[in-house]
């Protein structure tokens, strides 16, 4: 999402990936540099339908080489049936100046009924 100031940008981008994704007839994961802080508006919009990987003391991720911010999210449709099995913030600063976010999820499938 663009890094400008002003939310409303980054408020219409979330409300259209919401729109496109959301229905969707498979698992969907959204991962990514969001530019916008845990409570912002952007993030309380994705919280409506997604869970994020990590809600509370997730590892800063910006900026690379002495992060104070946590920007960079994985999330998961609520309706679909992931567990979190890990997550972190790898400290490597080289390849961006965002520190990159790793999640091992579990997914589990729920079976058809035979006839």
């Amino acid at each position: 999402m663009d890094a400008e100031t002003n939310d409303a940008s980054r408020i219409m981008q979330i409300k259209t990936i919401d729109s496109l994704i959301r229905f969707q007839p498979f698992p969907v994961l959204l991962a990514g540099d969001l530019n916008s802080q845990a409570g912002s508006e952007v993030i309380n919009l994705l919280d409506q339908h997604y869970q994020r990987s990590c809600v509370n003391n997730c590892g800063y991720t910006i900026p690379s080489d002495k992060p104070t911010e946590t920007i960079d999210f994985i999330a998961y449709r609520k309706s679909d049936s992931f567990q979190v099995l890990n997550h972190s913030v790898l400290q490597e600063p080289y390849p961006s100046d965002h520190l990159p976010v790793i999640a091992d999820l579990k997914i589990s499938f729920k079976k058809k009924r035979s006839k």
